[in-house]
């Protein structure tokens, strides 16, 4: 039998053997929430060089407008996309058959001297489905990070969902760089 001072350090460890166990499996539930997530860093493309490229484990998936690619500013590695007047959009990903209460997070970081620049989510009929964002969630560097919530509504089962970057100041530059898109199978509160 245990007793006295033995009893005390007993229960001591144990309850941080108890603490450790728990906090271990929040790390894991929150790890698991993300179903899938894709990331174009704007640094690769395709072989014909027509679209950007994000090698993942299992495929390559392409993002359009890559002829937005520059090595004026980065916000990580050598390259991010340029929008201009001339070249308003940029990083484009199709995400295809979306299904009701299906809940993306799209985000990416901006560099804009006046606050331009935006992050899209459309359905193929704009008029069943429209969102954009361009607050920013927080700062690093001069870049700005913008996140986009996107739950899908009821009416839009089995259609295609665009995401891209828009610039839509006729006058000023942006510059954009690690667009992340994840997918949560049903609508949850998120965290960056």
């Amino acid at each position: 039998m245990i007793k006295g001072k033995n009893l005390t350090i007993f229960v001591y460890f144990f309850s941080i053997l108890l603490l450790n166990l728990i906090l271990q499996s929040c790390e894991e539930k929150a790890e698991s929430e993300i179903y899938d997530e894709i990331i174009c860093d704007a640094e690769l493309l395709n072989e014909n060089g027509s679209k950007f490229i994000t090698p993942t484990r299992f495929q390559e998936l392409l993002f359009n407008n890559n002829n937005t690619q520059t090595d004026e500013q980065a916000y990580s590695g050598k390259y991010s996309v340029k929008l201009t007047k001339e070249k308003a959009f940029g990083m484009s990903y199709i995400i295809k058959n979306v299904q009701p209460d299906e809940h993306f997070q799209a985000s990416v970081w901006r560099l804009s001297e006046y606050g331009n620049g935006l992050l899209v989510a459309h359905a193929e009929d704009v008029t069943q489905f429209y969102i954009k964002q361009g607050e920013v969630n927080k700062k690093d560097k001069g870049w700005e990070l913008l996140i986009l919530d996107i739950i899908v509504p009821q009416n839009l089962k089995n259609q295609d969902l665009s995401v891209y970057l828009w610039n839509q100041d006729t006058t000023a530059c942006v510059y954009f760089d690690d667009l992340k898109i994840r997918y949560f199978p049903q609508t949850q509160g998120l965290k960056e």
